[in-house]
């Protein structure tokens, strides 16, 4: 049998099936915001909804595709897709100014 140890403590909890209050699952990570009722939830959504409508539709399926990318199996390889994408290539020097005055 071999042992693989879980290198993320907050991991354990959700590994052995415990149950976690809102407090504790939202301080591991799993989630982003706790509401304490069904008008606070529709508030959260109705502000997430309006943040995403005005976000450029490109960048949000440019996201959409990485997190579905299913390429990187191994954690270097992820990470190596999770990379920025390289500068544009540096703009070109202008050109020496002309003097409309003519030579000195």
């Amino acid at each position: 049998m071999t042992f693989t140890p879980v290198r993320t403590p907050r991991a354990v909890p959700m590994l052995l099936g415990e149950k976690l209050d809102a407090a504790r699952a939202l301080e591991m990570g799993p989630f982003t915001v706790v509401v304490p009722d069904a008008d606070a939830l529709a508030a959260v959504l109705a502000e997430r909804t309006a943040a995403l409508r005005d976000k450029p539709r490109e960048a949000l399926l440019a996201v959409k595709s990485l997190l579905r990318d299913e390429t990187a199996t191994t954690v270097p390889a992820r990470l190596d897709l999770d990379q920025p994408h390289p500068a544009e290539p540096a703009a070109q020097p202008a050109p020496a100014a002309l003097s409309l005055a003519g030579p000195r």
